[in-house]
């Protein structure tokens, strides 16, 4: 379990293949019945199949992930269609007081609709911040008990928990669009919040598809330099 903002948590659950299974579902191609299910990883074929954009083979690889994060990283994190998910539900439970505040203010960075950069963690600025979100989630979340004890139904008292309150979800996808996933979100332009969790991702890849994992970070770089 990887520890994960102030509150957050990611855990690897399940996975299935490795940089083999990349091999396996391109050495298919080639008309063998059955492919050779031994031997090391071909460095040199999944070289050769990240360059010429062969990526199919890279999806004969899972991971299913267990994440808890402030639910507008959630959100974000949804707009990824490609991937599975469960969510736990404020309908049929009610939801613990957990809710996330950052160390630290952002002041945007002028020019740039999408970046921000940080402040001091001491500043005057920071501890507004800080308190701003903690008094207001407080209260918050002291309506949403208060409804709930006069009998209000849970789906509708959760309409007063504001985005930085926690959530948990399930969700699962094949190497292939992880990838895709972390090029998006463990950028400069993303958001601090989804980034870390795209961090964090990123290091269970590389342990467990090091070679794949290697060269599309590399065809990555190399396609945004040549766009760049």
């Amino acid at each position: 379990m990887t520890r994960v903002l102030d509150k957050g948590e990611l855990v690897l659950v399940d996975s299935m293949g490795s940089d083999l299974s990349v091999v396996q579902g391109a050495r298919i191609s080639n008309g063998a019945a059955i492919p050779d299910w031994r031997g090391a990883p071909d460095e040199k074929l999944i070289r050769f199949l990240a360059m010429n954009g062969h990526m199919s083979p890279f999806e004969h690889a899972t991971f299913k992930f267990y994440i808890k994060c402030p639910i507008f990283v959630a959100r974000e994190w949804m707009r990824h269609r490609t991937f599975s998910y469960n969510e736990m539900s404020g309908r049929y439970k009610e939801l613990p007081e957990e809710f996330y505040v950052p160390s630290a203010a952002r002041l945007p960075v002028p020019g740039n609709k999408q970046s921000s950069e940080w402040v001091e963690e001491d500043s005057t600025a920071s501890d507004y911040v800080m308190n701003t979100i903690t008094n207001m989630s407080s209260a918050a979340f002291f309506a949403y008990r208060q409804m709930i004890k006069a009998g209000i139904a849970r789906e509708m008292a959760r309409m007063v928990l504001p985005v930085n309150t926690y959530t948990e979800f399930i969700v699962t996808g094949n190497f292939r669009n992880w990838m895709h996933f972390l090029e998006l979100r463990n950028s400069d332009d993303a958001q601090y919040e989804i980034r870390v969790y795209a961090e964090a991702i990123g290091e269970v890849l590389a342990e467990k598809m090091p070679l794949s994992y290697e060269v599309l970070n590399e065809v990555s770089r190399g396609s945004k330099k040549k766009n760049g």
